[in-house]
């Protein structure tokens, strides 16, 4: 596999992962030079799963001017959305928070401790 091969099986295999949400938030050549680091920096292959590639890609631009955070969920990116437990999960919308947690569970959390749940925007 050439590695423009590579690059393009990389970002395949990151758009399934995220549900196509990368290209909500990133330009081409952010997506591209992401990619090309998973070669180079990582020595990532066609055999790295999407889901490895998706957590990596969460961790490359978490420091940048464009964090994002990915959906327990739905497995979307997101730039705002719930951080529960901690940031140890990190739901989209009401929809996806409510597949994990009860509305009395989160009543109760926030009530126990209110710092480690609640609303955010990251950028």
């Amino acid at each position: 596999m050439t590695k423009i091969e590579l690059v393009v099986s990389i970002l395949n295999r990151l758009h399934k992962a995220v549900s196509g949400s990368e290209r909500d938030f990133y330009t081409d050549d952010e997506l591209g030079d992401f990619a090309y680091d998973c070669i180079d920096d990582y020595n990532y292959d066609e055999f790295t799963s999407a889901e490895t590639i998706a957590k990596t890609f969460v961790d490359y631009f978490s420091q940048s001017s464009k964090p994002c955070k990915r959906c327990e969920a739905c497995g979307k990116l997101m730039r705002k959305g719930y951080k529960y437990d901690y940031g140890r999960y990190y739901f989209c919308s009401d929809k996806c928070l409510r597949t994990e947690i009860s509305d009395r569970g989160w009543i109760l959390s926030t009530i126990d401790d209110p710092g480690g749940y609640y609303y955010n925007v990251w950028f």
